[in-house]
């Protein structure tokens, strides 16, 4: 059977389905990323300067086993 002939929304749904699945996972892989990055944000916040706040955080990934210079 040829598709340009058949109801439109019989081919249109599985796809816009599969679309919004991949989008909801983006998403909720996302927001892990995002709400690392607020935590390593506040752990610096109270640094003088920046090169301070990357120090600190570098530490602070580094003790979790997940920086460039990890320890233990």
């Amino acid at each position: 059977m040829n598709p340009h002939f058949g109801h439109p929304d019989r081919y249109v749904a599985p796809q816009w389905a599969g679309t919004k699945r991949i989008a909801q996972e983006l998403g909720s892989a996302l927001a892990g990323v995002v709400a690392e990055l607020r935590r390593l944000n506040r752990i610096g916040a109270n640094a003088g300067s920046r090169s301070e706040r990357v120090d600190i955080v570098k530490q602070t990934l580094a003790n979790r086993g997940k920086g460039l210079n990890r320890c233990c």
